[in-house]
Formats: C-alpha cells, sequence, structure tokens
C-alpha cells in the first residue's frame, strides 16, 4: 500500500518507514521463544516489503525513458545477489549452530538499518508540489475504501482457500464463510475502482494503455508460479532428497536458481533494450516456468539430486524474464507521473496473485497427501506384520522426524520404520505432482494469454 501512496507523500519516508518495520521485524524473529512471536516478527518484517515497489518505481524515474528496462534489470540484479547471500550466509548459520536463525536475523536487521541509513543522506528528491499539503489534506486524499476493501477481501479469500481441506471440508463453515465474503469484497473493490473512484487506488489514467492491464494480469499469474516454485521446490527437496543432500547443500542448489535469475534479468534487460519489445521475453517466462513446473511434476523419490541442480535453472531463469519485462512494459504503459502507483500495483497484484495461487496449491497439495498417507503406509506395513492400531503414531512419528517416538510404536522393526518412510514419501511424491500439475496449467494460461495479439509489435520507443 504504501508504495501506492498518492504523489503528495514523496519517496523518501516511503522508502524508509517501511524499512523500520523490516528492522522490528528481525528484531523479533531473531529473540523468538515461541512460534506466535516467530510469526509476529515475520508480519512485522512484511511492512518492509512495502517499499519493493517505490524501489522499482525511483531506479526507473531517475534514468532517461529508453534506459528503463535496464533501470528494472538492474535492481532485480541486486535482489538476486541479496538472495545468494540470504541462501549462503542463512543456510550455514542455520546448518551450523541451533541458534543460528537468530544471528541471521541480527544480520537482516543491520542491512535494513543501512539501507535506511544509506536513503536518509544519499537519497534527496525535490519535493513536489502536492508535498505541501496538510498532514489531513494528504490523510483525506488516500484511497482508505479501497485498501479496506482490499486487504480484508484478500485476507479473507486466502484464509477460506488455506482451511480448504486442511483441516475442514470445503463444504464447512470455516472455508464457506471467510471464501465467500472475501469474494464479496473483491467484487465490490472492482465495482467501486470502475464506476465510483477515478483517481484512486486504481487511477484509470492507467488503463489507457492495453499493455499497463495486460501487464498486472501478466505479473499475477507469473506469482502464482513464483510462489509455487518458491514454497514447494525446497520443500520437495526437504522431503524426497531427505539423506541425500544436507540442508546446506539444498540451499546451495536453490541459490543456482537465483545466479540463473541474475544472469536473465541482464539478457532480458538487453534484449528489450536492442529490440523494443517485450513480447518475446514475456511469452519467454512463462514457457521457462512451464518446464520448470513439468520437470517438478516428474520427480519422485527415485529422482537423482543432479536432476533438482538442472531444475532450478529453468525457474531462476523465467524469474528474471518476468520481473523486468511486465514492470517494464507497465511503466512504458503509464503517464510518467504515476509510474511509482503503476509499479505499486504489479508489485500488489502479484503478491496477491501468489497468495491466492499457493492458497490454491496448499489446498491441493493437502488433499492429495491426506488422501495417500495412511492407505500407502498400511499397504507396506501390515504385510510386515504392524498391527493396524500401530499405524497412526507410526505416521506421526515419522511425519515429526522424532526417532525416539517411532522406536515406541508397538510392533515396530527397522524394516517397518524403512518400509513406511518410503510409503510417506509415495505420499508426498502424489502431493507434489498434483502442485506441479496445478502450477504448470496456471503456466499454460500465462503463455496463451502473451500469444494473444494484445501486445503491439511497434517499438516501445
Amino acid at each position: 500500500m504504501l508504495t501506492c501512496l498518492p504523489p503528495s507523500w514523496g519517496r523518501k519516508w516511503s522508502l524508509i518507514i517501511p524499512n523500520i518495520g523490516g528492522i522490528a521485524g528481525a528484531i523479533v524473529s531473531a529473540r523468538a521463544t515461541s512460534m506466535g512471536m516467530y510469526i509476529a516478527g515475520f508480519c512485522l518484517g512484511g511492512v518492509g516489503f512495502g517499499s519493493q515497489g517505490l524501489i522499482l518505481a525511483v531506479v526507473s524515474e531517475v534514468l532517461p525513458r529508453k534506459f528503463r528496462s535496464w533501470a528494472q534489470a538492474s535492481a532485480n540484479i541486486m535482489n538476486a545477489l541479496g538472495s545468494i547471500f540470504a541462501l549462503a550466509i542463512g543456510g550455514y548459520l542455520v546448518q551450523s549452530r541451533p541458534d543460528g536463525f537468530r544471528i541471521y536475523f541480527y544480520i537482516c536487521a543491520g542491512i535494513y538499518a543501512v539501507a535506511i541509513l544509506l536513503v536518509a543522506l544519499l537519497y534527496n528528491p525535490p519535493p513536489r508540489e502536492l508535498q505541501y499539503l496538510s498532514f489531513k489534506e494528504k490523510v483525506c486524499a488516500l484511497d482508505w475504501t479501497a485498501y479496506l476493501l482490499l486487504g480484508t477481501g484478500t485476507v479473507l479469500l486466502c484464509l477460506g482457500l488455506l482451511w480448504a481441506e486442511n483441516p475442514y471440508s470445503w463444504r464447512d463453515v470455516h472455508v464457506l464463510a471467510p471464501l465467500l465474503i472475501g469474494i464479496v469484497l473483491l467484487i465490490l473493490l472492482a465495482i467501486y475502482a470502475t464506476r465510483f473512484k477515478k483517481d484512486g487506488l486504481f487511477h484509470h489514467a492507467l488503463f489507457h494503455d492495453r499493455n499497463f492491464p495486460i501487464s498486472v494480469v501478466a505479473s499475477a499469474i507469473e506469482g502464482m508460479g513464483y510462489m509455487t516454485a518458491a514454497v514447494f521446490f525446497p520443500y520437495a527437496l526437504s522431503v524426497l532428497q531427505a539423506g541425500q543432500l544436507s540442508t546446506y547443500r539444498q540451499y546451495i542448489c536453490q541459490m543456482v536458481g537465483f545466479c540463473a535469475f541474475g544472469l536473465a534479468c541482464f539478457s532480458s534487460g538487453l534484449y528489450i533494450y536492442k529490440t523494443k519489445s517485450v513480447r518475446e521475453t514475456g511469452v519467454g517466462t512463462f514457457v521457462f516456468f512451464l518446464i520448470f513446473m513439468c520437470v517438478m511434476a516428474s520427480v519422485d523419490e527415485n529422482t537423482p539430486s543432479a536432476n533438482y541442480w538442472g531444475y532450478i535453472l529453468f525457474y531462476g531463469t523465467g524469474l528474471g524474464l518476468a520481473l523486468v519485462t511486465f514492470f517494464t512494459a507497465a511503466q512504458f504503459a503509464t503517464p510518467p507521473q504515476l509510474i511509482a502507483t503503476a509499479s505499486g500495483i504489479c508489485t500488489g497484484v502479484r503478491s496477491l496473485g501468489g497468495s491466492i495461487g499457493l492458497s490454491i496449491i496448499n489446498a491441493i497439495f493437502a488433499s492429495g497427501v491426506s488422501g495417500n498417507l495412511a492407505k500407502k503406509v498400511t499397504k507396506a506395513v501390515v504385510p510386515l506384520g504392524l498391527p493396524e492400531t500401530s499405524i497412526g503414531p507410526l505416521i506421526g512419528a515419522l511425519s515429526s522426524g522424532n526417532m525416539a517416538l517411532v522406536e515406541e510404536v508397538p510392533g515396530i522393526t527397522p524394516k517397518i520404520i524403512s518400509a513406511a518412510g518410503l510409503a510417506i514419501k509415495q505420499a508426498y511424491v502424489v502431493g507434489f505432482r498434483h502442485v506441479f500439475i496445478c502450477g504448470a496449467a496456471f503456466m499454460a494460461a500465462g503463455i496463451i494469454r502473451k500469444l494473444t495479439p494484445l501486445i503491439p509489435k511497434e517499438p516501445l520507443y
């Protein structure tokens, strides 16, 4: 929301304030003594992402129009370097010491503090005319109705989807109530933004060029692919490669993906600058994501570890193409005074698409695993002599990773433990396969959308 503030609030404080939230979130996470406190730290830390879209806008505003693809590429290359640093240092700290995560979050707090200091000292844009309005006038200019409808509707929609089949059925009131209320609120937002508020959060001047809504929709679809990969690729590694890849090597594998991400950012920035076209890199985004989803849908408990190091390259490449292409296209299709709002909307819609997509995929994953777990474990261990009354405790103990509890299960033997562990992996394979098939469907929709003759072939500038 902070990214979408009107120009009257300026740029500097809209960059500084979210990072203060990032510091607070990192410190709370570092000192967490319970899961609730840890979640609260992440909620505070999420405020730090409020300036993400504004950063992408600032780098475009200070460069000539023809260099906007380079602006987006440079910002996202820094994103790649930061991700590589986080995975390398964070992974090492977590693996090397029990309280390593605390040190990592203290490092994050320090990085946020340095960012605030640099912005405060070095970024001094000239004030805009609207910044001289009074505080009351600035507050009244905000589109509070849209903020309320969007925030509440999105949270309720995602909550309903997250609870579906985990642990409530689709017909349960815990699922239907938040789901339906969220949908109604988002419909009201659409009516309000199109019929009643022409200069609010979704400023109508943004939609004069058809490339902007196309870029927004593409960002939402890409957000679904990003969240699918970001959550379930490491999850698949931790389950299917347990005992074969150490935790740190799993982090390094993900780091390889961000190396590809950085190279794709540079390549797409260069390509758009040279050709003045975003069509090819836009289609390439979903092609690479689709390949990634398809190969990941084929993995099972016997897939060699080496394969994952290659699969992650498709994800990293697709991500790099997306973040440069769609933001560049949106900014080219936007009036200069609304670049920050356009970047914020793309960022927000991308996160919204990712949140909704992840909620849907979580429900699919939970349904796939729960529908196969007990069945596969029972089939594997009953012929080996394990009483049926011990199956539930065995599944719970193995799923928690607590081997002391596993050894206390009545009738347990090393052979039964091995067979049950393999059966659990096979049940998770079904869940992962459903997830990545769903992700592939999202990406196929993105390819179809980008191949339709809506984005003109004429040069961007």
